[in-house]
């Protein structure tokens, strides 16, 4: 008796629409995570300088041309800017405040920002610009 066996075949995934799919997810987290902004809500128009850079801030603070205050896109008034302060120089002694404010604001009101913030013990403390590039 001759029993024949017959080849199985393997299974087998095309791998040409698992590429496709994995290159589009790629492409979708690259746009999407390129659009993600701090301050997305807070409509601001800042100044310009050439010498600006780019370092990643402790707590940034923006401040509208109305005079209106946010943290991390929560509304506060200068009164709560104190205990904040406090409560972030608790936790890391080397904290960075980055005060984001429109340039139509009041220069009396941004001194009275930073006296609040100084006050409240931080002294690394940094006005956010726009970078400036000449062509």
């Amino acid at each position: 008796m001759l029993v024949r066996y017959r080849k199985k075949k393997l299974p087998y995934v095309e791998l040409a629409p698992l590429i496709d799919i994995v290159f589009i997810l790629l492409i979708f987290f690259a746009v999407s995570s390129s659009l993600i902004s701090d301050n997305e809500s807070i409509p601001l128009e800042l100044p310009t300088a050439i010498s600006s850079e780019n370092n990643p801030p402790d707590l940034i603070i923006s401040v509208k041309k109305t005079q209106e205050i946010y943290i991390n896109s929560q509304k506060i008034t200068i009164a709560q800017i104190p205990p904040i302060i406090i409560q972030a120089l608790s936790s890391n002694p080397s904290t960075q405040v980055i005060i984001n404010a429109d340039k139509k604001l009041d220069y009396g009101f941004i001194i009275a920002l930073l006296d609040k913030i100084r006050l409240s013990g931080c002294s690394n403390i940094a006005l956010q610009v726009e970078k400036k590039i000449y062509k």
